[in-house]
């Protein structure tokens, strides 16, 4: 096992914060740890069971993501922050009677504020890991075009985005079926609205990922994105700290975007991947999905001489050698690569992920 598995993290971090404090007595730390992750892992396992059975009967992507929350809230492994109030009272009860600790000296109050610290971290990196599984189950396969033709473009079949100008087989859509909000029967629908409902702004549950972290709603409205870890912070870009406990490893904080940017970024849709999306980000704006890398747009994007290694490290910001190996993985279909454009200077960039 990784020491960088969510299970792991959440269970050296509650070790931790609690030695720290000197709220715990043990003479066995790693029996302690132990514990803690076989709690952890068990969770981990019944939300791994309920991906398991909606990808059985499921059709879509959208559908799959829907049952999923209603069956893992019957099942009691709710995701994300809702498996809180579940998993609290187990992580108390194991570490009050684990073999390996001989006191605890934290009130039940300050040992909720350590497990609720940890599994702020932990349920998020759960509920990624089931979502990116059901996205793996429905990824589309997308045909090579010759290199000379231009792929369609998402417009082309009606639906105009600013944000997404790829074709819509890289488009994460739902099936056809009726509108979440108007109730009207439409072929293709994004985040279970139809097209007019989805562009006016009533999908508010539509959320997406970003290298400047996670864009609800209401991070829009305010302008600054829901956050990611200080280090991983880019440069150039103002920023908000989050609040935290004296004892937290990282800081956090909250990047701030021209809240119209991001209201635009969530009137706009996903694009296929396998572990989930990455919306990049130039002169301080969304940039424009154009599209995953097969040879087609690898040999467009080539600038006179250029190999087409030298256009992968351009996209990717990366030295030839590794550039050599992401160039070839792509074209055997081993990786798949997401490319950007910046609307304002025209700059290129991507990012890729595998199965």
């Amino acid at each position: 096992m990784l020491d960088d598995e969510p299970t792991v993290r959440a269970a050296q971090a509650i070790l931790k914060r609690l030695q720290a404090k000197e709220q715990i007595e043990t003479a066995n730390p790693d029996g302690v740890k132990d514990d803690l992750m076989r709690a952890l892992t068990g969770y981990e396992q019944a939300v791994d069971a309920q991906v398991r059975d909606v990808l059985v009967s499921a059709k879509s992507l959208g559908v799959a993501q829907e049952a999923l929350l209603h069956r893992a809230m019957a099942a009691g492994v709710p995701l994300d922050e809702e498996a809180i109030p579940v998993l609290l009272p187990q992580l108390a009860e194991v570490l009050e009677n684990s073999p390996h600790v001989e006191e605890i000296f934290a009130d039940d109050d300050a040992l909720e504020k350590v497990l609720r610290a940890a599994l702020l971290d932990f349920l998020p990196a759960i509920a990624w890991q089931a979502r990116a599984k059901l996205a793996a189950a429905f990824v589309k396969p997308r045909s090579t075009l010759p290199a000379s033709q231009k792929p369609a473009s998402i417009a082309d079949d009606g639906y105009t985005f600013p944000l997404f100008e790829g074709p819509v087989e890289s488009a994460a859509l739902d099936d056809e079926g009726p509108c979440a909000y108007c109730g009207a029967t439409a072929k293709v629908r994004f985040a279970r609205a139809c097209y007019p409902c989805f562009r006016s702004g009533k999908a508010k549950d539509h959320v997406m990922g970003t290298e400047l972290g996670m864009v609800r709603a209401e991070d829009a409205v305010e302008g600054l994105t829901h956050g990611l870890p200080a280090t991983l912070a880019p440069a150039g870009y103002e920023h908000v700290e989050l609040e935290r406990d004296d004892d937290d490893d990282e800081a956090w904080v909250r990047i701030r975007v021209d809240p119209a940017s991001l209201g635009e970024l969530l009137r706009t849709p996903k694009y296929d991947t396998w572990q989930g999306e990455y919306w990049l980000f130039c002169c301080q704006k969304p940039m424009v999905f154009v599209g995953p890398l097969k040879e087609p747009l690898l040999e467009r994007l080539r600038k006179s001489e250029q190999t087409q290694e030298e256009v992968v490290a351009r996209l990717l910001q990366v030295e030839s050698r590794e550039a050599h190996k992401r160039t070839t993985e792509v074209l055997l279909g081993r990786i798949s690569m997401y490319v950007f454009r910046c609307p304002h200077c025209e700059k290129h960039r991507a990012h890729f992920d595998a199965a």
